[in-house]
């Protein structure tokens, strides 16, 4: 899934009760989305960002599939700068660079050494401290400040059908990273040289052919130097300097943005679809959608099977935006978070009805600084730094501590002695 739209801020340790009643359990219990009772000893706020966009209101980066924007500082403990939701676990950098996931790990995904799910964060153990995580279908990688990239799950085996590793591992590229990006069967690494490398399953890996890749590889045909590097399941899209998107891989439901609906690119082609600049890019399973830039700022574009590109309903207001399955969420610049598309896993938000349609978005939050959407469940940082998660909840990818899908956003929670910023 698109790792993200997010904010990360500075903030103060402020004490929170060790009982956090959110809503009542019984009634939770007995209805699948209601809000659930957690039991938190620290809760915390994440993000995931792209560093090459352009910043509003401050240093911080403002793209795609995640974002950051500056906002008024809040006191609150736990620290957390980075955050990714995959397909059913999520993934988060503090602001020390310790990294905690969460959720399913039958492929070793968490990263912990073992293959148990967990609802709750767990402690991922890294050589060297981290700057972002990207977590997808049974693969997480992950960036370290010294700019390399480690990773571990399904992707870390190198090729489809080969056992991933239970910790992290260091990817051997040859230049420091500046970005990565996680699609499950396959990673890719932007360089600070402009190159951008790939492994895993051949026909995603953008090097023109079928054949699988142990080792990282370089992308042919990259005409000019990328910015962001965003991937999921399927395919895998570099914003350019110039805001240009080229992306590869599946193409099956026009996901790359060509005339054609079906088959492979095998090396980066054009999304000829975005007549305009993106200012952010998101990928999820099957679709691609940008934020408009240039002359024409803020709408939400994606590829077909629409007969447009325009979604009109999210209006001309947005930052950024995340794309999950079947749903996607936007922030605005008045971080106003809205949500559309599949809602009946309670991904989009609180509301009964199964599907929210994209000409009227549904109103989530009206703090919110960071989103990232997984296949079925959505996470958002809130002004207060503090993270929420809500929807599909069965592999305990939400971090609540249970196991109960809900529809109401619900904080995420930590364990004790988290870092101070």
């Amino acid at each position: 899934m698109s790792n993200v739209f997010l904010v990360c801020f500075a903030g103060r340790a402020k004490a929170i009760p060790r009982q956090v009643l959110v809503w009542g359990i019984i009634l939770a219990m007995r209805r699948p989305f209601m809000p659930l009772a957690v039991s938190a000893s620290c809760l915390a706020a994440f993000g995931c960002n792209d560093p090459s966009a352009p910043t509003v209101g401050g240093a911080g980066p403002l793209d795609a599939a995640e974002t950051e924007v500056s906002v008024v500082q809040n006191p609150r403990s736990c620290q957390v700068s980075r955050v990714s939701a995959g397909k059913n676990h999520t993934c988060a950098v503090l602001v020390d660079g310790r990294a905690f996931c969460w959720g399913a790990n039958e492929e070793a995904q968490l990263g912990v050494g073992d293959l148990v799910t967990r609802p709750l964060p767990i402690a991922v153990l890294t050589p060297k401290p981290l700057v972002e995580v990207r977590a997808s279908n049974g693969s997480t990688c992950a960036r370290t400040t010294d700019n390399q990239i480690l990773c571990w799950g399904r992707v870390a085996g190198g090729v489809q059908g080969t056992p991933g590793t239970s910790k992290p591992t260091p990817v051997v590229l040859p230049g420091n990273s500046a970005a990565v990006a996680t699609g499950g069967d396959h990673a890719c690494a932007l360089l600070t040289d402009a190159r951008v490398f790939c492994w895993g399953r051949g026909g995603l890996v953008g090097d023109g052919t079928m054949i699988d890749r142990a080792t990282p590889v370089v992308v042919e045909g990259l005409p000019m130097r990328g910015s962001s590097l965003v991937a999921t399941f399927s395919h895998t899209c570099l914003r350019t300097t110039k805001a240009e998107l080229l992306c590869w891989g599946n193409n099956d439901d026009g996901a790359l943005g060509i005339s054609q609906t079906s088959g492979l690119g095998l090396a980066p082609v054009a999304a000829a679809v975005f007549t305009f600049p993106s200012a952010s890019v998101a990928v999820g399973p099957g679709q691609t959608c940008v934020i408009t830039g240039g002359e024409m700022p803020g709408r939400v574009w994606c590829t077909p099977p629409l007969a447009s590109p325009e979604r009109m309903g999210w209006g001309a207001n947005n930052l950024g935006i995340t794309v999950g399955q079947a749903h996607a969420c936007t922030i605005d610049k008045d971080l106003k978070m809205r949500c559309a598309g599949a809602n009946d896993q309670g991904q989009v938000g609180p509301d009964p009805r199964l599907t929210i349609p994209d000409t009227e978005p549904l109103p989530v939050l009206t703090d919110a600084t960071f989103m990232s959407a997984g296949v079925a469940h959505t996470c958002a940082i809130r002004t207060d730094r503090t993270l929420w998660c809500w929807g599909r909840n069965t592999e305990g990818q939400l971090g609540i501590g249970t196991m109960l899908n809900t529809n109401t956003p619900t904080p995420v929670v930590f364990p004790a002695g988290c870092p101070l910023q």
